[in-house]
């Protein structure tokens, strides 16, 4: 078993309260101690079901399940049946029901359930009527819940109403850890640490590094430069081009192509349209791309018109990715390595990087980061693209045409 700080090992032996939750900085240790303590519940805590919960299925199986040193590996294989489809998970003699959180309709799948124990990965992402839901589906005398996070606004609830909440004293207790509580970072990775404390700017920097609780206000990206990361001239060749669409009615469609060559990525060009058809924005999305190696065009799933009237002229597209305070600390980050720039024919992207600005009252009054959707088109739709296209480690290029023929 890998070396063990001194928090990850606090966490493992008192983490016997009702409610325990581990909150920090990205790669913290969070997650390999909770896959430890989780081991231990298994195997000691009062018989009865258990419960795991991700945003999604593929996440929990992703962050917990299957990743390096996580729960799988920790078992070893043969000693565990997992059934994908189902979510059934079986280890020793414990039954384990593995399921997916990501909305108001989850609270549905645990009703009727009666829990010894829970694990939550990623517990922000929750909605609040699952969690309280869970609370009271886990009544099994003996039996512990445990919640992992990053952190987010100070007015979620998983802050006011558990970490905050004096009348939780007693049912709750919390640790935060930092990258520096992983061993394995600090003795075999401590570049990766003064890299993560430069790519990180405001609010996520606050989080991911420092590890807290913090409300997003100002800019979206004030630390966008026109100096450095607007460009006269663009690379003459590209390993890959993608487009991206956020498709308007009351607003502007805009699409932004993006080019990307030995890591970086450049806005070569936009659109920025209001009042067309659908007839129309497909004329002007064939000119756009005119010309170009295009290697996939993604559109906001819910333009389902728009889409339907591109597949029948035979272009391919996929639903994007929209999370957006993950896509904006993806372009944040992309921004503070200086790894994202754009052509200063794109003026309204430029214009709206100067004007992008979290809705700091809507933040508070929901707990949640929000961002003002006035100026945004733009915003959106590169946001889009690099969640889309860029953001993850091995991507393989569809290395065809966009059209059918």
């Amino acid at each position: 078993m890998a070396e063990l700080s001194k928090k990850q090992l606090d966490f493992l032996f008192n983490s016997n309260a009702r409610i325990n939750i581990a909150d920090g900085a990205i790669r913290s240790g969070k997650t390999h101690v909770f896959n430890l303590r989780w081991l231990y519940e298994i195997m000691n805590a009062p018989p009865g079901l258990m419960l795991m919960a991700g945003k999604t299925i593929r996440t929990l199986e992703r962050n917990v399940l299957k990743s390096q040193n996580g729960l799988f590996d920790l078992l070893g294989e043969g000693n565990y049946s997992y059934n994908g489809s189902t979510g059934e998970l079986v280890i020793g003699d414990r039954k384990i029901i593995c399921i997916g959180a990501s909305d108001e309709r989850s609270e549905n799948k645990i009703r009727g359930m009666t829990l010894v124990s829970a694990l939550c990965d990623e517990v922000t992402l929750f909605p609040k009527s699952f969690i309280e839901q869970l609370i009271g589906r886990c009544s099994v005398k003996g039996g512990h819940l445990f919640w992992n996070c990053n952190p987010d606004s100070p007015f979620h609830y998983i802050k006011t109403d558990y970490l905050d909440n004096v009348e939780m004293k007693g049912l709750v207790k919390h640790w935060r850890f930092l990258m520096h509580d992983n061993p394995y970072l600090t003795k075999n990775n401590p570049e990766y640490i003064e890299q993560a404390e430069k790519a990180f700017k405001g609010v996520f920097y606050q989080r991911n590094v420092l590890g807290e609780w913090c409300n997003a206000e100002g800019l979206v990206y004030p630390h966008f430069d026109v100096k450095v990361h607007v460009v006269d001239k663009l690379p003459e060749r590209f390993n890959k081009i993608t487009v991206a669409i956020d498709y308007g009615t009351t607003h502007p469609t805009a699409f932004t192509m993006l080019g990307e060559y030995q890591g970086k990525y450049y806005m070569i060009k936009e659109y920025y349209k209001s009042g067309k058809t659908n007839t129309q924005l497909a004329d002007d999305l064939v000119k756009f791309i005119d010309g170009y190696k295009i290697n996939g065009i993604t559109v906001d799933s819910a333009a389902a018109s728009f889409i339907l009237e591109l597949r029948g002229r035979g272009i391919r597209v996929t639903d994007c990715i929209k999370d957006v305070t993950d896509g904006i600390s993806k372009v944040s980050s992309l921004i503070a390595d200086n790894k994202l720039y754009v052509h200063k024919s794109c003026k309204n992207t430029i214009k709206e990087f100067h004007v992008y600005a979290w809705d700091e009252k809507k933040s508070q009054s929901q707990g949640k980061d929000i961002v003002i959707k006035i100026n945004d088109d733009a915003m959106d739709s590169l946001r889009y693209n690099i969640m889309t296209f860029h953001n993850v480690k091995k991507i393989e290029a569809v290395n065809r045409s966009i059209f059918g023929f």
